[in-house]
């Protein structure tokens, strides 16, 4: 094979989104162990099988075939435009040179035995590269083989540095080699009576590039709390439906949060999604249902509020429930929409004010405002009351206790 056949995996990670990664399989390296090309053009090997903790299904569609039918209805993140194995020709050379340091970084021969080692050793002969006079390479721990042996091949190219892994995807305690661009880098061979395996190969990078030998860090990566998957659309511009940003969303809790009371982003969202589908759409229908003149300083203040909470799931895809700015704003929709409640009728007919309390409503008005919220501020105001009254109870009680001044014309006895 000398080039790329159009097989390809959709990975779904575990994540909260569901979402299916397409990957382009450039090359196998061992086992289920894969050099793939994401659609953002990053090439890293990738163990796609349910023994990779990260991954939670992976569905393979070979070339020609239609997506597998456990796609339907999914979304996809995909290549826009799809990739051409012309298009995938220079990361598929790339992959093929790159074999080589990840099966070093596995502590096994460069080149399989069998039928896949002479698929590869045909690949990587007809790359169009140039390299130093090839020289054989060493199967790992042992001398150089005889001429024609089979272990580990007496292949004379040479050791490529192709494109960096993406962070978090390089294979357990495997050697990513990389340059700054798709494509291949610079080239070197592996000196005789140099050590074999995952030494040589640090051995022959020495002159140029051995700096960009590293081993991956042990350490897991953790999610962003604060943030969302990235999706686009069929145009390939960000955006996130509003209704599947909501049902995205995760609330964690963590200590020092900055704001007091009940978190309502969540809700607020929730509720704006029933009744008008987005922010933007909510507001609207706020604004017809109380009759309020655009004009109005708080109306106008409501609108840009609005908009930004919908700018934030959809555009900048953020988990808004952990951003202690999204609650403020959020706050900030609730408290003009307490201030000007009296502007919307209850519903209620014939004036009977406990209607909402009948049809299970949480409010007396169909409004964005928290019920929990709400609650909370009662119960802070029945706190201050209480501190109120007995502050003012102190000071009545201390001008009790002072002696009255003496009016004008008084005599004493």
């Amino acid at each position: 094979m000398s080039a790329w056949n159009g097989d390809r995996a959709f990975v779904r990670y575990r994540v909260r989104e569901a979402l299916y990664h397409c990957r382009a399989l450039l090359w196998k390296v061992e086992g289920a162990f894969y050099m793939v090309l994401s659609p953002d053009l990053d090439l890293y090997c990738e163990e796609l099988a349910d023994t990779n903790p990260d991954v939670k299904e992976v569905l393979f569609a070979t070339a020609g075939s239609a997506l597998p039918a456990a796609l339907g209805g999914q979304q996809i993140y995909d290549f826009s435009p799809q990739l051409t194995p012309a298009a995938a020709q220079p990361h598929f050379s790339s992959a093929l040179i790159q074999v080589l340091a990840e099966r070093a970084a596995m502590n096994l021969p460069h080149i399989p035995v069998g039928r896949d080692g002479d698929d590869l050793r045909q690949a990587i002969a007809g790359l169009d590269l140039v390299a130093p006079p090839p020289v054989p390479l060493l199967p790992v721990g042992g001398a150089a083989p005889a001429a024609g042996a089979a272990a580990g091949g007496a292949l004379a190219p040479f050791v490529g540095l192709s494109p960096p892994p993406s962070p978090g995807r390089t294979p357990r305690g495997s050697v990513a080699a990389g340059s700054a661009g798709h494509g291949g880098g610079s080239l070197g061979g592996l000196a005789p009576g140099m050590p074999g395996g995952l030494a040589g190969l640090r051995a022959s990078l020495a002159g140029e590039g051995a700096h960009l030998l590293q081993k991956p860090s042990s350490a897991p990566l953790a999610d962003d709390a604060r943030t969302l998957a990235v999706r686009y659309d069929r145009t390939g511009l960000r955006f996130r439906d509003f209704r599947a940003a909501v049902d995205s969303l995760a609330l964690d809790e963590w200590d020092g949060w900055p704001v007091d009371g009940p978190r309502t982003f969540l809700w607020g969202c929730r509720f704006m999604t029933n009744q008008a589908g987005t922010p933007t759409g909510w507001h609207t229908k706020w604004r017809s249902d109380g009759k309020l003149d655009p004009s109005s300083h708080l109306v106008a203040f409501h609108a840009v509020s609005c908009q930004m909470v919908e700018t934030m799931l959809c555009f900048d895809q953020l988990n808004g429930c952990n951003l202690a700015c999204g609650e403020l704003i959020m706050r900030q929709i609730m408290l003009t929409e307490e201030r000007l409640k009296d502007k919307f009728s209850t519903g209620a007919p014939d004036g009977f004010d406990e209607h909402h309390l009948y049809t299970g409503q949480k409010h007396r008005f169909a409004l964005c405002i928290d019920p929990a919220l709400s609650e909370w501020v009662a119960k802070e105001v029945a706190k201050e009351s209480v501190v109120m009254k007995e502050r003012r109870k102190a000071r009545e009680e201390r001008a009790l206790a002072r002696p009255k001044a003496k009016g004008k014309g008084e005599k004493g006895e």
